[in-house]
């Protein structure tokens, strides 16, 4: 018995010493560099053992702000911020609550703002966005706690950051500033809240806050907390419900389900934070906030539709207790096209032509929570455009073009044609110019003045400027026709690079050169990628107009041979599963093909099988220059299992795939006679032909 005792004791130490919980401070100098952008400052980093462990995870997080006496330089007084709060606790080995944070798996961050400086929303956001992205946060499950400055701070998120409802908590401790009319008690039904402080601690801003917050959420209006507070004797608590209103409580109970809270300590002094952190309850109810956990199926990331395409809308969402989120609390919403519509399956045919970010609004009214889930879609224009682009100061505008006027991060966010039509294309600086110069030569046999006039520029040793094009075809080509003016005698020439294609101009004196990149393709995504750069022995280099031209595909070219005006416009013509010529054989095939659609072909022209000894196989007719077009010849032995035995992608020769063919011969030059053969021998034996399409 001893020995098992002994045995268990030791298991426990080994156990106890295998925790591998990280509590260390973070340099406000060690670039630590995200999506969000470097962390811009100092701060106590504390990460649980399961998430070195779990790598696939995503966890909580408590961000604390620390209060006046403790700020600091953000590297070597970083140590002021453990005197209180979650750092005293996790600095604390002894500490009843010392093993609070690991285990409940919750990330904690204790940044740290200059010496007497009162926290602010600008110091919060950049933070938050910084460690929202560089480590795995749940964003159901984010919460901003401070002591005194520190409240101050949190007050500030609330009333004045426009993204205050991604927290799922706000708790002020020993409290300063208030939640304000407007922003901040619009609050109410997507976050919880919890004030704490002394009754001779400034009292009354928990009472202004918490009345202001439940008079957003209760119509009417329950009676103030301040006319059923019972007095300060003992420590008391009051929660809000919608059936009771306030509810005063003695002490500092969970009462997890309550959205919104006041504590009121006994006496005057300013510590409250003691009370309120190193407080059990206080925890169990802050870990019990949670924001509803929402699967968006549908759309996929960056999906592409053509105009009028049917487009399916679908989440599933669910309260922190697993009850579904009725459909009314589900509100689509676009950036271009306003509110959607509301539930959990939406079906659209009607949105604009453009890059669409989908916002999901889902709310919780049980527990008063909301929380917003995006998917960026593309609406792709399905016909060949050309678009203008005038870049340069905001002083000189041009009418009919897309202005771009900001050179550090602005945007065109759905450039028009030149018949003003939507293209769906977005513009954006992704990295800088310089700066402006309006001083082009002022002459107007290309472009208007308001374009000659003004570029944005780079010197000479600069970094290049970006610009990202989204919202294209990946099935087109693009061409793009720079511009760029200066008054000047010496070189003033710019390199424009799309991939591994570059150009230049020089823009000394230009009033008519342009410069051309042709055939761009852009990524599956939809983007192209323009770097302007100073070319080495120019002192500055110069962007001024850019003009954006979607080429037609091979399909639309082929049309336009066979097919009028009128003709092109009547998909019951041209659609690629209709028959004009009545042959048996779709447009599509005819133009895969290389046949004439208005002319009735003889079935001969079809794939047809072949035979040369022991071995069967497929004949077919291919064109080179559909580079869009993917030929692939398939083998079954049942008409149920087929295996892809050869396969022309791009315009490239018909190749052998997995050793599946025996022998493969191509002949002719504008077209290709294909005969493959199978490497089976086994009978019976059929053979199909797909012919897939990048469009």
């Amino acid at each position: 018995m001893r020995y098992a005792l002994s045995l268990i004791l030791l298991c426990l130490l080994v156990s106890h010493n295998a925790v591998a919980r990280s509590f260390t401070a973070v340099d406000i100098n060690s670039q630590l560099t995200a999506a969000g952008g470097t962390n811009p400052r100092g701060y106590w980093e504390f990460l649980p053992t399961a998430y070195t462990e779990e790598s696939d995870r995503s966890f909580p997080l408590v961000i604390y702000l620390h209060g006046l006496g403790s700020g600091g330089n953000g590297t070597t007084e970083l140590s002021k911020v453990l005197g209180n709060g979650p750092p005293d606790i996790l600095n604390s080995p002894a500490h009843p609550l010392y093993d609070l944070f690991e285990d409940e798996q919750v990330i904690v961050l204790a940044p740290q703002v200059t010496a007497s400086t009162w926290w602010n929303h600008g110091h919060i956001r950049p933070f938050l966005d910084f460690a929202t992205s560089y480590y795995r946060i749940d964003p159901r499950r984010i919460y901003l706690t401070g002591l005194s400055a520190g409240a101050t701070g949190v007050h500030s998120m609330m009333n004045n950051d426009a993204r205050a409802d991604e927290i799922a908590a706000y708790v002020p401790c020993a409290i300063r500033g208030q939640v304000l009319a407007g922003q901040g008690d619009a609050l109410a039904s997507s976050t919880a809240y919890w004030a704490l402080t002394a009754a001779g601690d400034q009292s009354a801003l928990a009472f202004n806050s918490g009345d202001r917050l439940a008079s957003a959420l209760l119509d009417p209006s329950p009676a103030t907390l301040l006319s059923s507070y019972p007095g300060n004797d003992v420590v008391r608590t009051a929660s809000l419900s919608s059936a009771n209103g306030w509810t005063w409580e003695t002490g500092v109970p969970v009462n997890a389900g309550a959205s919104l809270k006041v504590t009121i300590f006994t006496g005057n002094s300013h510590n409250s934070w003691d009370r309120t952190y190193e407080n059990p309850n206080f925890w169990d109810w802050l870990f019990t906030q949670e924001k509803p956990s929402v699967t968006l199926s549908s759309p996929l990331a960056n999906a592409r539709f053509d105009s009028g395409e049917t487009v399916n809308l679908s989440l599933h969402a669910v309260d922190r207790d697993a009850n579904p989120i009725p459909d009314a609390m589900i509100e689509w919403s676009s950036n271009l096209d306003g509110l959607l519509g509301y539930g959990a399956n939406l079906t659209l045919s009607n949105l604009q032509i453009g890059v669409h970010k989908i916002t999901a609004t889902v709310s919780d009214s049980t527990y008063q929570q909301r929380i917003h889930v995006s998917r960026t879609l593309t609406i792709i224009r399905s016909t060949p455009y050309t678009a203008r682009f005038d870049i340069g100061h905001s002083d000189y505008p041009t009418n009919g073009w897309n202005n771009l006027t900001d050179r550090i991060d602005g945007a065109v966010a759905n450039a028009v044609d030149t018949d003003g039509t939507a293209t769906g294309v977005r513009l954006e600086v992704t990295a800088p110019f310089d700066g402006y110069q309006v001083n082009g030569v002022l002459a107007d046999d290309l472009y208007p003045l308001t374009v000659q006039r003004d570029t944005m520029y780079l010197a000479n040793g600069s970094s290049p400027a970006q610009l990202s094009f989204s919202g294209l075809n990946p099935s087109r080509t693009y061409d793009m026709t720079f511009f760029a003016s200066r008054t000047a005698s010496n070189n003033r020439t710019a390199n424009y690079t799309v991939d591994s294609s570059t150009t230049s101009l020089n823009a000394a004196n230009n009033q008519s050169i342009t410069a051309s990149l042709s055939n761009l393709q852009p990524s599956a995504a939809g983007e192209l990628i323009l770097s302007i750069e100073c070319d080495v022995a120019a002192t500055y280099g110069y962007l001024g107009a850019i003009i954006l031209s979607a080429n037609q595909t091979n399909y639309e070219l082929w049309t336009d041979d066979h097919f009028s005006p009128i003709e092109q416009a009547d998909p019951a013509i041209v659609g690629q599963l209709q028959d004009p010529d009545a042959d048996g054989i779709p447009t599509f095939l005819e133009y895969a093909f290389a046949l004439n659609p208005r002319v009735a072909n003889s079935r001969d022209v079809m794939p047809s099988l072949l035979q040369t000894g022991p071995h069967h196989g497929l004949r077919f007719t291919r064109s080179p220059n559909r580079s869009e077009l993917t030929y692939q010849v398939l083998a079954s032995s049942d008409l149920l299992n087929w295996d892809l035995i050869a396969e022309s992608r791009n315009g490239a020769a018909t190749v052998d795939v997995g050793s599946q063919s025996h022998s493969i011969s191509e002949s002719g030059t504008e077209t290709k006679e294909v005969d493959v053969y199978d490497v089976s021998t086994s009978s019976p034996r059929f053979y199909r032909l797909q012919v897939l399409t990048d469009n």
